[in-house]
């Protein structure tokens, strides 16, 4: 909301919050007109197909916002993890 606010934007109708499921935010934004503040890097990653426009209105971030991924100790050092791990970097590598 800070962020909208310092934007401009601020008659807001319904503000909603997701923060587990990103596949479901996508498809919800995807099928109506919606206005979101979402990490950038991310849905630069997501949006191939180009269904989302990204506006800039040089608001000023307040707070910064890393991607962490979190994996169970038994799994972090598997074959299927490192692979895992690896092909995400190469893919937000040219986002970076």
């Amino acid at each position: 909301m800070e962020l909208l606010n310092t934007g401009g934007v601020s008659k807001i109708r319904t503000p909603v919050v997701f923060r587990n499921d990103g596949a479901m935010l996508l498809e919800l934004l995807a099928r109506g007109r919606h206005l979101a503040v979402l990490p950038d890097l991310p849905l630069r990653a997501a949006n191939d197909d180009g269904r989302f426009t990204r506006l800039d209105f040089n608001a000023k971030q307040t707070t910064e916002r890393n991607l962490y991924l979190w994996v169970r100790d038994e799994f972090g050092g598997t074959p299927v993890a490192t692979t895992l791990f690896e092909i995400l970097k190469q893919r937000f590598a040219k986002f970076a």
